[in-house]
């Protein structure tokens, strides 16, 4: 994947996804059981509709996310949001920031992502 970080600094798209913001938030349960982690969130307007445009695998903080979008159907230019967690398999990236790839009409391309703002940690009780 160092490859997907070269072409992420040299590729420019015209048809690209326009980013609107990404964040992410640590969180811990009160309890030992409940568990901790890192949420993601991306808002970007979609170059496609939902036949044409799929976020195919993301990538930040060094961790491959799991991911899925706030919406199954979209129109060209809406806005949507992409709920992503932290999974234990590495990926190529540095802190605060990360790519994402998308496949557009047959063809898979890659966006990068910089300057991932890190919002408050969650204590739930």
């Amino acid at each position: 994947m160092i490859y997907a970080f070269i072409f992420c600094i040299i590729n420019s798209c015209a048809t690209a996804p326009k980013v609107i913001s990404v964040s992410s938030q640590q969180w811990a349960g009160g309890q030992k059981k409940t568990g901790s982690g890192t949420r993601y969130l991306l808002k970007t307007v979609v170059p496609e509709s939902s036949k044409k445009f799929n976020i195919k695998e993301m990538c930040a903080d060094g961790h491959i996310l799991y991911h899925n979008t706030d919406k199954l159907n979209f129109s060209k230019n809406d806005t949507i949001k992409i709920y992503a967690n932290k999974s234990k398999e590495s990926c190529d990236s540095k802190k605060n920031e990360g790519w994402f790839t998308y496949e557009m009409m047959g063809e898979t391309k890659i966006h990068c992502l910089k300057n991932i703002e890190k919002k408050d940690r969650i204590n739930y009780p």
